[in-house]
């Protein structure tokens, strides 16, 4: 089972995957600003699902973009999906082939 948490306590704020005692908190500003956007969180921990309302983003005043996720030890892969377009993490700590000519973000939870 997948906790997620859209509180506003205080969060990393590096980009890319931040491992946390409360889980991974996942990263994200997309060019141009992502104002009025709706970004999903998708992967293979939630069936690749692009518009899983549990998976939704939070944003910031800044146009940043987090969700944390408790994730059990393992490797996953994952993209963010903004208003449909899939987007490869470039702060992602790994990538593998997405299957469609493209890369997915991947990642190991320790």
């Amino acid at each position: 089972m997948v906790a997620l948490r859209r509180d506003t306590a205080k969060r990393p704020s590096a980009p890319g995957p931040n491992q946390t005692p409360d889980g991974v908190v996942f990263n994200f500003k997309p060019d141009g600003g992502g104002k009025g956007k709706k970004i999903f969180l998708a992967g293979n921990f939630n069936d690749w699902k692009p518009d899983n309302p549990q998976y939704l983003m939070t944003a910031d005043a800044g146009g940043a973009y987090t969700i944390t996720v408790k994730l059990p030890p393992g490797t996953y892969q994952y993209k963010f999906v903004a208003d449909g377009q899939w987007i490869k993490d470039p702060y992602s700590p790994g990538d593998a082939p997405d299957g469609f000519g493209g890369r997915n973000g991947k990642l190991d939870v320790k």
